[in-house]
């Protein structure tokens, strides 16, 4: 593996918390 597995996991997270941070707007003006 080019990648390690925990950095492969850290960096989903990262962009999953980004999307949330950033979407948590977005769902707000739709509820």
């Amino acid at each position: 593996m080019p990648i390690p597995f925990r950095v492969f996991i850290f960096r989903i997270e990262g962009v999953l918390f980004f999307i949330q941070s950033t979407g948590q707007e977005e769902m707000t003006e739709e509820a």
